[in-house]
């Protein structure tokens, strides 16, 4: 039966993602960092961040992350006033001038709230975690925002700027906002995240993350078509869960009859 504490399991089959479901927690004490046992990974926070995708569960501080913008987005080191106030930005030439700079590193929402590192990996593995992400294409992208919609209506705190993809979309704008986001990504998460030109990332908090995917499963019925459905049952199948779609119903077929009765 699909309940919610196997969100991570479902939505994966329901979406036929290729890459793992992840979360990242975010760990605030040096002595918790030590006890975690797991591998230290050093690195982008673009590249760790794919490392979970690809399956595998680490952490990284302050020392094993190697693009200091991105540890001053997740918190992991403290930026200067210069940063905050845009003047490195504008001096890079991605914008025209000292205001929109400025006002583009207020829209990253650096993490305002220091950590000593982060804990990364599939969500299986990381059932704690703070935030839920997955790298996907458009249209299982459609897929999510429905899941999402069915349960928030429209969302609301979408931000992104083709730049800081990983560190400033995925993991802190979705903390600060605590909402979902999306993210088309950045030369430097294309690069060392190593993801195609047609995937984009969505990343939550997790607490949004299992009504977004409980809504996926609730909107099968009214979007999917029949032979879809099946395909889906299967796979769902493949997973340990077992559930038969409706076949008969799609919201077109509902607002068919209901203009009939509206004209009766």
């Amino acid at each position: 039966m699909i309940n919610k504490e196997n969100a991570y399991k479902y939505l994966k089959e329901l979406l036929n993602l290729d890459r793992s479901i992840s979360g990242a927690r975010f760990i605030e004490t040096e002595e918790e960092y030590e006890n975690l046992a797991i591998p230290e990974q050093k690195g982008t926070v673009c590249f760790i961040g794919r490392r979970a995708l690809e399956g595998y569960h680490i952490k990284s501080n302050a020392n094993s992350i190697v693009c200091d913008y991105g540890a001053y987005a997740i918190g992991a080191k403290k930026p200067d006033k210069s940063i905050l106030n845009g003047e490195s930005y504008a001096l890079c030439g991605l914008y025209s001038n000292k205001n929109i700079a400025k006002s583009v590193v207020d829209s990253m929402h650096y993490s305002e709230k220091e950590i000593y590192g982060i804990e990364i990996g599939p969500f299986s593995k990381v059932s704690n975690a703070d935030i839920v992400y997955i790298v996907c294409d458009t249209k299982q992208a459609m897929r999510v925002f429905q899941g999402y919609t069915y349960y928030y209506g429209p969302a609301k705190n979408i931000g992104f700027i083709g730049n800081q993809a990983m560190c400033g979309d995925i993991l802190s704008k979705p903390l600060y906002n605590k909402d979902i986001n999306i993210s088309l990504f950045c030369k430097g998460a294309r690069k060392y995240g190593a993801f195609g030109d047609g995937e984009l990332a969505i990343s939550m908090p997790i607490e949004i993350f299992y009504n977004t995917a409980y809504g996926v499963f609730m909107t099968v019925d009214p979007v999917e078509n029949p032979k879809d459905k099946v395909k889906l049952s299967k796979r769902l199948e493949v997973s340990g869960i077992k559930y038969e779609f409706d076949m008969q119903a799609s919201y077109g077929k509902v607002l068919d009859e209901y203009a009939k009765e509206i004209e009766n």
